[in-house]
């Protein structure tokens, strides 16, 4: 209704400027003073500006801008009103153009001719049109039907803005105004509330008032438009695509720019409040308003970013002062693996955080649902989380393979993950022992049954020689279904467990700085630096900052305290860490005072069985560590041969088992801490 209504009162709009255009043009010498018709002289008079005094207040170019730029907002009409065109994409650049140059070019015209024929004394007077024209009702007529178009086609579009706006839901209370009826969907509502408001505008003492915050909004709406269309391009989107073939970028900007300064140029006062407001708008929408699929351009523009910033970083300029932890987490099932998932995410310090699933089986139709139904609900669990984690699942004849696939792909340029963790082998945990579920998890469906062994003992221990052999560290978690950070703060969803360790005090941060084996060097032993370090980096964090402190312990004999102690002092130095140490003393312990004095000499008891060595170190553990919030302990190569496998296990299992807080098991590879500044 509205647009073939408005179409009616543009033909007699136009009709009538066009008649006044001939009647200025064409009308006799002297027909009323101040009327020379064509005249050069007049056009050199008219040529200076003669600013004068209305409504109490002495006029420049910066009151008569602002009064005449609503003359050219109608351009963004056929915009406003997309919803009701029949081929928007076409028609809407078609008709903006074409509406801007019939406006440039007929309001040139006009101002020409009236420049030529009359001096400025008659200029100032508001009817000059009507006095001038051959039948005087026709401008009147005119006058009319373009205040009419004007507030039609203001109120027209701005009803379809507020109806979009209520239908997207972007703020609340304002569901009624999305209403639509009849065959076009007119929006009543909006239209109602749009003539309320316009009337209230009305009380205005001063019209000129409401012309220039029109024209800000205006010029705001027209430079970010502009500023839209320019990021687009330089973002590369290949889905913008405009159908204007001289469109340039540098046009975009330069209208951006001009359109903003503009703004200030009419009123920097009403300007800042104006930008004020739509500030406080955008930032309500972006941190409260619903998630739309919009398809924004501000994805356009971070992934353009990235990509560049990706390119940039150079393998050949790496450094271990640059070193930080990107971490691999190989997770089977992701509600059980909750506990170990959040705490993970502490460990990364800004490095990269990937959550890796592998789904056995064939790449059938099945499985590809499967794995789109568990990555969604690893998103869920990210967003919800509020975790920093990016989520990969991938389809593999074997986990093995799978496994090996994800460790040696995973990532993109130097950010791949240098740390990969691993949950300690099912078949050594107790299943007696009880867990956290958060909170977050228990809603998200993964929609995922699996197995409940998918690697055998040699299978997972080739996963981590697969690992260090690609030069990547290794963390083995234990006892993290037991691990809740609200029970470090004595927080109320606590297990007895928890509640029963808490006491109140502040827990630790415990890294055990042993060497691991006769093979590993002294001091800068990667397992031991790693170990230290993924304590300091955990401890910087700002909860575990908040509830724990951080120990280094080692042990030694009596006779050899004051080597331990600096030893321990060096390291600290080396890696250049704050922390408290403690020296354990061998004698003092009652479950070593069956060892020979040989087996006590020898630094780190390195020359007994593995097995015995990790059972007294379990126990010095268990009694030291009782109330850690985590313990960090490095330990030895893994062996090659499949033959040592069930050994090699039976060792870590031997070493971990039964302690009360959660254990992270470090074997490092590389040195990744330097000594230089």
């Amino acid at each position: 209704f509205f647009i073939k209504f408005l179409v009616v009162v543009y033909l007699v709009e136009v009709f009538s400027l066009l008649f006044s255009v001939v009647s200025f043009a064409f009308q006799a010498d002297g027909f009323i003073p101040g009327y020379t018709s064509w005249n050069t002289q007049t056009f050199i008079d008219n040529l200076t500006p003669l600013y004068s005094e209305a409504d109490g207040q002495m006029q420049n170019f910066q009151t008569v801008f602002a009064v005449f730029f609503p003359a050219m907002a109608g351009i963004m009409g056929g915009a406003n009103m997309s919803g009701d065109l029949k081929e928007p994409g076409k028609s809407i650049p078609k008709g903006t153009i074409f509406a801007i140059l019939f406006a440039f070019g007929f309001y040139l015209v006009e101002m020409f001719i009236m420049a030529f024929t009359t001096d400025h004394a008659a200029l100032t007077s508001y009817s000059i049109m009507q006095e001038i024209a051959f039948w005087s009702p026709i401008i009147t007529i005119g006058i009319y039907c373009a205040s009419l178009s004007s507030a039609v086609s203001g109120m027209s579009g701005g009803a379809r803005i507020m109806q979009a706006l209520s239908r997207d839901k972007i703020i609340p209370l304002i569901g009624i105004f999305g209403r639509g009826y009849g065959k076009g969907d007119e929006p009543l509502f909006a239209t109602a509330l749009t003539y309320i408001l316009v009337q209230l505008l009305m009380f205005l003492p001063n019209l000129n008032t409401l012309a220039t915050i029109s024209s800000l909004f205006f010029l705001f709406s027209y430079s970010l438009t502009n500023l839209a269309c320019f990021a687009l391009q330089v973002a590369g989107a290949p889905n913008f695509r405009p159908s204007f073939k001289y469109f340039h970028w540098a046009t975009s900007l330069l209208g951006a720019v001009l359109c903003f300064v503009s703004c200030f140029i009419v009123s920097y006062i009403m300007a800042i409040v104006a930008l004020v407001c739509i500030l406080i708008l955008f930032l309500y929408i972006y941190f409260q308003g619903p998630e739309r699929e919009w398809g924004d351009v501000k994805q356009a523009i971070i992934f353009h970013q990235v990509r560049k910033f990706l390119l940039r970083l150079d393998v050949r300029k790496t450094h271990a002062k640059n070193w930080r932890p990107s971490i691999l987490l190989m997770v089977k099932h992701p509600h059980t693996a909750s506990p170990l998932i959040s705490f993970v995410n502490n460990l990364k310090k800004g490095g990269m955080y990937i959550i890796g699933t592998v789904l056995p089986g064939d790449c059938t139709p099945q499985q590809l649902q499967a794995v789109k139904q568990m990555k969604a609900g690893y998103i869920e669990m990210i967003s919800r989380s509020r975790i920093k984690a990016f989520d990969e699942v991938l389809i593999s004849p074997s986990v093995l393979l799978g496994t090996h696939n994800l460790i040696s792909t995973a990532g993109v340029g130097l950010l791949k993950p240098n740390t990969i963790v691993f949950g300690f082998p099912r078949v050594y945990q107790d299943p007696t022992e009880a867990g956290f579920l958060e909170e977050f998890d228990e809603s998200v469906d993964f929609n995922v049954h699996r197995d409940e062994d998918t690697l055998t003992a040699q299978e997972y221990l080739a996963c981590i020689n697969r690992a260090l052999l690609l030069e990547k560290n290794v963390l083995i978690a234990r006892n993290f279904k037991r691990f809740n950070e609200a029970s470090l703060a004595g927080g109320a969803k606590v297990s007895r467990w928890s509640r029963k360790l808490a006491g109140g005090k502040r827990k630790r941060i415990d890294c055990w700085a042993v060497l691991p084996s006769v093979d590993d060097s002294r001091i800068n032993c990667p397992s031991m630096t790693m170990a230290v370090l993924f304590g300091w980096i955990l401890s910087r964090t700002r909860f575990w900052r908040e509830h724990t402190n951080l120990r280094i312990i080692t042990i030694s004999t009596a006779s050899r305290q004051h080597e331990a102690k600096e030893m321990l002092s060096g390291l600290m130095e080396y890696c250049r860490i704050e922390a408290r140490i403690l020296v354990l003393l061998l004698e003092e312990e009652k479950f070593t005072q069956e060892l020979t004095n040989e087996e006590l000499n020898k630094a780190f008891l390195l020359d007994m069985p593995q097995e015995r060595r990790c059972s007294i170190f379990n126990q010095l553990i268990t009694k030291h560590s009782y109330n850690a919030g985590i313990v960090f302990f490095p330990i030895a190569e893994p062996p090659k041969e499949p033959e040592r496998t069930e050994e090699y296990l039976n060792t870590l299992d031997i070493l971990s088992k039964g302690i009360a807080s959660p254990t992270i098991l470090v074997r490092g590879c590389s040195d990744v801490i330097t000594s230089d500044i």
